[in-house]
């Protein structure tokens, strides 16, 4: 049985002074999870974080969400959430999702899912489709299959140490994540001095790691019916746009949004142009007449293919051979 246990805690660091919001933990069986709402009007969006990071991270992107209903939550080992029950597929990650979707009284939110976090939103649309209104998938990738990033910024996703180390975040992030990390060291330190605020414990991280070195949504993504707004920085170097591209093709009700010279830690950018373009298609009643609807596009299948074939290029590793003949093998379907 499941219960909702309030608790009277609060962000200790970059907190949304202005935005009222309730501290809650989601409680089932050996697992409990820390959930923060933030009120609002409007309808209720879940924000589903990446690798290892804490809820605390979203706070730029709540900021800018003025009319939604917010709720974030840390996974269990991350944030103010215990480590116990972690577990190591995809399919139970999104079974953590519907915990906190059920225990909050959501019958239908929006999900926005980010890196990792898009990969779980895609399994939770794909195996619960009438739990989901609308879904937004930030820098995120389609799984084993998907365009791999550059070898260097694989093998510092391989060790949960840029967490720990305030000196390795910063030597790693320059090659990491790209975009506004390379052009500003303000944002440098800010997103380093955050993302040591709550450190993931080591079997949350490689479970993390592992759930997406298992799974793929490629075999069933075209059959998401899901409005879906796919949202991706072109300067991203762990997960590289063209996956955006592949996964705005494949899927039958979607639209692609460009976060031009952008990285991948966009959604902790304040300033970024993507977050008014978020805000815009879940607050819309009409959501095909939003702005970030009718100025996204379905990419043609020769650019997406052109778009994978250079990325693949810059890939010439064995994961990232691997996963072209994996891709060649399960051949999604794309739109024409």
């Amino acid at each position: 049985m499941s219960e909702l246990v309030l608790v009277d805690d609060t962000a200790p660091a970059a907190r949304l002074e202005d935005r009222p919001r309730r501290h809650e933990r989601v409680v089932a069986g050996n697992v409990e999870m820390a959930v923060t709402q933030y009120d609002g009007p409007g309808h209720p969006l879940v924000l589903i974080n990446g690798l290892g990071t804490h809820q605390q991270m979203w706070n730029p992107l709540v900021a800018g969400l003025t009319t939604s209903k917010v709720v974030t939550f840390d996974f269990p080992g991350i944030g103010r959430s215990h480590v116990l029950g972690v577990p190591q597929s995809m399919s139970g990650f999104a079974s953590l999702v519907e915990r906190v979707v059920d225990d909050l009284g959501l019958e239908q939110p929006d999900l926005l899912g980010y890196s990792f976090g898009g990969m779980v939103a895609q399994e939770f649309a794909h195996t619960r489709p009438d739990r989901v209104r609308r879904l937004t998938l930030v820098g995120t990738a389609p799984g084993v299959g998907a365009v791999v990033g550059y070898p260097s910024a694989m093998l510092a996703l391989a060790t949960p140490m840029r967490y720990y180390s305030r000196t390795f975040y910063k030597w790693t992030q320059r090659f990491l994540a790209g975009g506004e990390i390379e052009r500003s060291p303000e944002f440098l330190q800010r997103t380093a001095e955050l993302r040591k605020l709550y450190r993931p414990h080591p079997v949350t991280y490689y479970s993390q790691l592992y759930a997406c070195q298992t799974w793929s949504s490629l075999p069933w993504l075209d059959t998401v019916q899901t409005p879906t707004l796919v949202v991706h920085g072109t300067d991203d170097p762990i997960i590289p746009f063209a996956n955006a591209q592949l996964m705005a093709q494949t899927l039958p009700n979607a639209r692609l949004y460009t976060a031009s010279t952008e990285g991948h830690l966009f959604m902790q950018d304040a300033n970024s142009r993507a977050i008014p373009a978020i805000h815009e298609f879940v607050s819309a009643d009409d959501y095909r007449k939003s702005s970030s609807w009718l100025e996204g596009t379905p990419d043609e299948a020769t650019a997406v293919r052109d778009s994978i074939r250079r990325s693949d290029l810059r890939s010439l590793q064995p994961l990232g051979l691997y996963n072209q003949t994996v891709r060649g093998l399960m051949k999604p379907t794309a739109r024409r």
